[in-house]
């Protein structure tokens, strides 16, 4: 799935986010590396956003059906958001207990 998403990488989502790649780490870990773009303060962009992003990426794991192969396996998703220089700013995690 990792290999098939980094075809099309790097993706621009919108004006502030872009897909860089992701992996699949040994212990089960999804990583999606996104990278904050056309933002002067990615750490104050990140405070006002991850209470939303939170909220849409378990809500979007608990009712989209393309993402029951994680579920099922017991994935651990890591967003890991890193700003124009490549410092990292912010991290979401998504745990099985966040799947119900």
């Amino acid at each position: 799935m990792a290999d098939n998403l980094n075809v099309s990488t790097p993706l621009i989502l919108n004006q502030n986010m872009q897909l860089d790649s992701a992996v699949v780490s040994a212990d089960n870990v999804f990583i999606y590396y996104y990278t904050i773009i056309n933002a002067e303060k990615p750490v104050a962009l990140m405070d006002s956003l991850e209470v939303e992003l939170n909220s849409s990426i378990k809500k979007s794991f608990k009712i989209d059906e393309r993402l029951r192969v994680f579920k099922e396996n017991k994935v651990t998703i890591k967003y890991i958001y890193s700003d124009s220089t490549g410092s990292p700013v912010r991290t979401i995690k998504v745990t099985p207990e966040d799947y119900n």
